[in-house]
């Protein structure tokens, strides 16, 4: 990503270069203990890794032009990771409700 259609690159040119990875992913099971019981469990995760740095060259400095234009690197994140899991419990029952109509899982 660059600065390079905007106004101010004339002054301070700036690129980004950017790495970043997304996993995720979800598993589930279905047990039936009973006739008119069925239970869910599984797990989830999802995780995220960025990286980056701008590399900026100041080209103009109060107004004046720079005889050797100034290169500035910056992070952009430093190296910032997200790591989240969960664990997933459902149950379905119709003990006591005989009345309700017969379930899709059934």
């Amino acid at each position: 990503m660059t600065n390079e259609n905007r106004p101010s690159f004339a002054v301070s040119g700036s690129s980004s270069n950017v790495f970043a990875t997304n996993y995720g992913g979800k598993a589930e099971v279905a047990f039936k203990p009973a006739d008119k019981v069925l239970i869910y469990t599984g797990l989830d995760g999802n995780f995220t890794s960025r990286e980056g740095d701008r590399i900026r060259t100041i080209k103009m400095a109060n107004g004046q032009p720079l005889p050797n234009p100034v290169v500035k690197v910056d992070k952009i994140w430093q190296d910032a990771v997200l790591n989240d899991v969960g664990k997933i419990f459902f149950a379905e029952g119709k003990l006591l409700c005989p009345k309700l109509p017969p379930s899709p899982w059934a």
